[in-house]
């Protein structure tokens, strides 16, 4: 059974975990190199690495009952994204 990339990034997007057999599809996937040699494409890598990556960096609050003031309105004391 061939496994596609696409199947695989949407399964661990939506935060499925994988089988033994997609991790050894993934695996081999990068390293064969060319998508048309059956394997990956740096779109897709990447894509798997976005999916695979944790959905939050920063840590859960821990008993924090405060919440941050809101932005100021002051363009210079405003939060810079």
């Amino acid at each position: 059974m061939t496994l596609l990339p696409q199947e695989i990034i949407r399964r661990k997007r939506d935060g499925g975990r994988l089988s033994t057999e997609e991790i050894e599809a993934f695996v081999a996937g990068i390293a064969d190199g060319s998508p048309s040699e059956g394997g990956w494409g740096e779109g897709q890598i990447g894509a798997f690495a976005m999916a695979a990556a944790p959905t939050s960096v920063l840590p859960a609050p821990q008993g924090s009952t405060t919440t941050p003031e809101p932005p100021s309105k002051n363009p210079s004391t405003a939060w810079r994204w």
